[in-house]
This record gives structure tokens, C-alpha cells and sequence, in this order.
């Protein structure tokens, strides 16, 4: 088997050795071949440490991260942290949709009045897609932990890079039925 960067196709899905092909004689046939290949493999991030994962994919966990430890402290100005301030930002859920930065953080606070109704936050099995390098789509699990119930769902998260930081556009949240 041969050695090298390339030698493991199978890893990098390739249908074909990259060994030498008898049959690709002439001017520099093989050259533009193993060319093509060598730029196609780049291009695809084959072999590159981390290749398919996102480049901020941690800061986008960290705002993650900050918005629970956030919620978990009752502090809801610092969970909007999370949200960008736009006036075109987004909240779902259920047959509501609320549009705008502070008409999002209103309806938390609203429906969130003190400690005992926010509970503790956990946020599981998150998945951070890239879109391109400044947009990302997050999905996961939330479960609220409350004294007397303890609901969980879904969320859907639409991630965009701003000067500040990665910032939720959207957020569709759903809770899971009785």
C-alpha cells in the first residue's frame, strides 16, 4: 500500500488509486493529472486536520455556553447577549413569531419573571452546520429543569458573524408535547 498524504483514499472517498497509470503517457498527462487531484483533494479539505468542521464552530458553542450559564443565573439581559441586536432578528415557537431584538428579550421577560420560572437550562446534542464562513445553523435539545416540571424540545438557530461576534438571527424553538 503506498505512503503518503493521499494514501488513504478510502478516509478521503476516493472511487480510485493514485497510483501511476500506464495509459497516461504523452506531454505531461500525468503531471495535469495528479495536479487536478492534488487541487481537488485541497479544495475539499481532504486530509486537513479538522477538515468539515466550522472555523468558529467553538465561539458559535461559546455563546451557547454563556447564554446557559446565563439563564441559570436568572439573568435574562445577559441570555439576549446571545441574540444580535437587529431589528430583524427572530423568535418561533409554537404559532408565535416575534421579530425584532427587544421584542424578543420583552416576551422572556414577560414569560420568565423570576428564578423559580426560568429553572436550570441544559442545552444537548448540538450540531453546528456551517452555511459559510459567517453563517452557521445550529440545531439541538433543551430541557428546563423546574421546580413541578421539567419540559424539553427542540431549537433550530441561525448564526450569523458580526464585527461584535457570532449572534443568533433566528431561533425556532419547540417544546415536545405531553
Amino acid at each position: 500500500m503506498a505512503r503518503g498524504p493521499w494514501s488513504d483514499q478510502k478516509k478521503c472517498g476516493l472511487p480510485f488509486s493514485l497510483r501511476h497509470d500506464p495509459g497516461m503517457n504523452g506531454n505531461g498527462g500525468i503531471t495535469m493529472w495528479i495536479g487536478a487531484v492534488v487541487l481537488a483533494l485541497w479544495m475539499s479539505g481532504c486530509g486537513r486536520p479538522g477538515a468539515g468542521s466550522h472555523p468558529d464552530e467553538a465561539e458559535i458553542r461559546a455563546v451557547l455556553q454563556d447564554q446557559v450559564a446565563a439563564w441559570n443565573r436568572a439573568d435574562l439581559a445577559a441570555f439576549m447577549e446571545g441574540y444580535a441586536r437587529q431589528n430583524t432578528t427572530r423568535f418561533a415557537s409554537g404559532d408565535t413569531v416575534v421579530q425584532g431584538w427587544q421584542p424578543v428579550f420583552d416576551r422572556y421577560r414577560k414569560r420568565y419573571t423570576n428564578a423559580a420560572t426560568m429553572g436550570h437550562l441544559v442545552f444537548f446534542d448540538v450540531k453546528v452546520d456551517p452555511i459559510s464562513a459567517e453563517a452557521a445553523l445550529v440545531h439541538g435539545h433543551w430541557r428546563l429543569e423546574r421546580s413541578g416540571s421539567a419540559p424539553t424540545g427542540v431549537f433550530t438557530l441561525l448564526f450569523r458573524l458580526f464585527p461584535e461576534g457570532w449572534r443568533i438571527v433566528h431561533d425556532h424553538t419547540s417544546q415536545a408535547g405531553p
